[in-house]
């Protein structure tokens, strides 16, 4: 079901910009998606060649736009990409590594809706290693509004 889902026609991001790879699965309130973006060297989040983990933040928030895009229902189910819309929060942020560039390959996001009405969505995420015994890498809430 998720593999004919491209990023590209879902998020409101093109590009180098793009920060996940590919859904892995998606239910009414949960995300869960796979990325190797961090080890990009074109990633422009990356500063003196390097990519901190601050930046888990944007990975994150682009699971909850592909989330916000696929448990939205729409007339037919024919809509474009996502609503424009704005991280205006982040809280209890926890960064376990200092640079994503020591992450093994894979990072698997997992985005979990908490609460929503109709223009605010409230998210916690965790990130993880899925090549090194599914270690932590980072853990929060992102409160997005939607336009």
């Amino acid at each position: 079901m998720t593999d004919d889902i491209n990023i590209t026609d879902i998020i409101p991001h093109s590009g180098t910009a793009i920060m996940i790879d590919k859904i892995i699965s998606f239910d009414k309130n949960n995300i869960i998606c796979e990325t190797t973006k961090h080890l990009d060297q074109q990633n422009p989040l990356r500063f003196n060649n390097k990519l901190s983990t601050i930046h888990i933040i944007e990975f994150a928030a682009q699971t909850m736009a592909a989330h916000q895009f696929l448990s939205t229902p729409t007339e037919n189910n024919n809509h474009d990409k996502t609503q424009d819309g704005f991280l205006i929060k982040a809280s209890n942020i926890i960064l376990k590594i200092d640079f994503l560039d020591d992450v093994p390959p894979k990072i698997i996001i997992k985005s979990k809706l908490t609460n929503q009405n109709n223009t605010i969505n409230c998210y916690d995420f965790i990130a993880l290693s899925l090549n090194n015994n599914n270690q932590q890498i980072a853990t929060g809430s992102l409160v997005l509004y939607i336009k």
